[in-house]
C-alpha cells in the first residue's frame, strides 16, 4: 500500500508539472517598448496583450501623434512608472475606430468594439487623455492622468476608475451614446432607443480621485440618455465656481460612497439620482437666492443636491423612455456650507 501511495504521487507530480508547463507555454509574453514606435506596432499583435514601457515615451514622434488602438484589441499597459506624453491637442490614446465615411447613413454603421483596454502604473501627460470608441477601458492602480482639456470622452462602452489619479483642467468624464459618435453636432438621433446606440456606463472605486476645472462627470440631454453612473468610493472635486456633477439626462446616477465636492454638489434635470452608505456630497459656493437655471449649462449656487425639474424632456429626442426626475436618499451625508442641502427648482418655462 505504501508503494502504491509513493506511486500516486509520483504521478501526480509529474501531471501537475505538466500541467504548469502547459500553462506557462501557453501565457503570453508581456512586450517591453521603448519608442512610440514599437507601442504602436505592439497595440496591433494578436491575442490579449501586455505592453510594459521601459521609458518615457513621447507619442508626437508618430505621425498621427496618438496612439491607436484597434477594435477587439485586449490590451494592458503597464507604464511601468514611466511617462506617456500626448500631442498638445486631442487625444493621447484612442481606442477602437469607427468609420462614419462613405456616404453611409448613422444606421448603417457598425458602433461595436469589444475589447478591453487596462491603463496602469505610471502616468499619461497630455490634452486629452483617451477617446473611446464603444469599448471597455479601465483606469487602474497607481496611474495619473495630468489633462489640459479632458480626462476621458467615451460613446457607449464601458469606463472603471479603479484607483487612478486624474487631473483635467476641463471635463473628467464625458458620457455620450454610441449613435452620437455619427454626428459632430447634437441630434436628436442621438437618443434613438436602437439595440446598436448603447449608453455608457461608468463606475468608481474606491481609492480614485478625480479633480476637474469644469465637471467631474458631465453628459447632454441630446446624447446621453441612459446613462448609467455607480460611484463605490473616491474623492471627485472641481473648481470653484463649478458643479461637480452635471446630470441632465435621463439614466441612474448611484451613489454609493466617496467624497463629492463642488460649488454645487450636484445638479439632476433628469433621471434617477440614489444617493446612500458612506456617501458625503458637498455645495460650497455661496447661495444665490434669485439664481434662474439655464438650459444647456450648469452654475453654481452652494447646494449639495439641486433638482431642476422640467428643464427638459418636453421635445423629441430629450429621452428614450422617461422625462421624470427622482432622488431617492437612504444614507450619506448631504452638506452646505452656505446655501441648502437639496434645493428644488421648477424650471418650467425657463430659457
Amino acid at each position: 500500500m505504501k508503494g502504491f501511495k509513493k506511486l500516486t504521487a509520483g504521478l501526480m507530480g509529474v501531471v501537475m508539472a505538466l500541467g504548469v508547463c502547459g500553462f506557462t507555454a501557453l501565457a503570453a509574453k508581456p512586450i517591453h517598448v521603448k519608442t512610440a514606435e514599437e507601442l504602436a506596432n505592439a497595440v496591433k499583435e494578436d491575442g490579449d496583450i501586455t505592453i510594459i514601457l521601459d521609458k518615457d515615451i513621447d507619442l508626437n514622434d508618430l505621425n498621427k501623434k496618438k496612439l491607436e488602438i484597434p477594435n477587439g484589441k485586449n490590451i494592458t499597459i503597464d507604464l511601468n512608472e514611466y511617462k506617456l506624453t500626448g500631442a498638445d491637442s486631442g487625444y493621447a490614446i484612442q481606442f477602437g475606430e469607427f468609420d462614419k465615411s462613405g456616404g453611409k447613413d448613422f444606421d448603417e454603421c457598425e458602433y461595436k468594439n469589444d475589447g478591453k483596454l487596462i491603463i496602469e502604473n505610471g502616468k499619461i501627460d497630455c490634452d486629452s487623455a483617451v477617446l473611446n470608441y464603444f469599448g471597455n477601458v479601465t483606469f487602474g492602480d497607481d496611474l495619473t492622468i495630468d489633462a489640459e482639456n479632458r480626462g476621458i470622452t467615451t460613446y457607449g462602452g464601458e469606463v472603471t476608475v479603479d484607483g487612478a489619479k486624474m487631473t483635467a483642467d476641463g471635463y473628467g468624464i464625458l458620457t455620450f451614446n454610441s449613435f452620437h459618435a455619427f454626428f459632430s453636432t447634437p441630434d436628436s438621433k442621438a437618443n434613438t432607443d436602437d439595440d446598436k446606440n448603447i449608453s455608457p456606463t461608468v463606475t468608481i472605486e474606491n481609492g480614485s480621485v478625480i479633480n476637474a476645472g469644469v465637471s467631474v462627470i458631465s453628459a447632454n440631454n441630446l446624447l446621453s440618455a441612459g446613462t448609467n453612473v455607480t460611484i463605490n468610493g473616491g474623492t471627485l472635486t472641481v473648481g470653484e465656481g463649478n458643479t461637480a456633477i452635471y446630470w441632465p439626462m435621463e439614466g441612474t446616477l448611484e451613489i454609493n460612497g466617496g467624497h463629492i465636492e463642488g460649488g454645487t454638489g450636484i445638479e439632476a434635470r433628469m433621471g434617477t439620482i440614489l444617493v446612500s452608505g458612506e456617501a458625503k456630497i458637498i455645495g460650497t459656493d455661496t447661495n444665490i437666492d434669485d439664481y434662474v437655471p439655464e438650459s444647456g449649462k450648469t452654475s453654481s449656487e452652494g447646494s449639495a443636491i439641486r433638482l431642476t425639474t422640467q428643464m427638459y424632456g418636453d421635445n423629441d429626442g430629450q429621452k428614450k423612455e422617461d422625462d421624470g426626475l427622482k432622488l431617492k436618499i437612504t444614507g450619506g451625508k448631504l452638506i452646505s456650507k452656505n446655501g441648502k442641502g437639496i434645493t428644488i427648482y421648477n424650471a418650467k418655462g425657463n430659457k
